[in-house]
């Protein structure tokens, strides 16, 4: 129902985080990745919705493609040296990428 919404809402944020999590939570982790990065390239950079988009990013890039989510990560660690602070750190160092 969500994909449905997404077709005549596709820059809705409500329901693109919603359809990220969904297919996260179904291990459809392409499908989720898209909407992940669809809130990346419009949410204001560093923000906690940013954050958890490129938390999720990277969590689905860790299970599809771990060369590529070391890569992200290498360049959102050198930006974000804080990595998203108190409330993200240890979430991201946390990564499975990272293991």
């Amino acid at each position: 129902m969500l994909e449905k919404l997404l077709v005549v809402f596709p820059r809705d944020r409500g329901y693109l985080q919603r359809a990220a999590l969904a297919a996260f939570r179904a291990n459809q982790f392409g499908r989720s990745l898209v909407h992940w990065r669809t809130l990346l390239a419009g949410l204001p950079r560093g923000s906690q919705a940013w954050l958890e988009a490129k938390y999720y990013q990277l969590m689905c890039l860790a299970k599809t493609d771990k060369d590529r989510a070391r890569r992200v990560f290498h360049q959102f660690q050198l930006l974000y040296p804080d990595l998203g602070g108190t409330a993200w750190k240890t979430k991201f160092q946390q990564l499975p990428v990272l293991q």
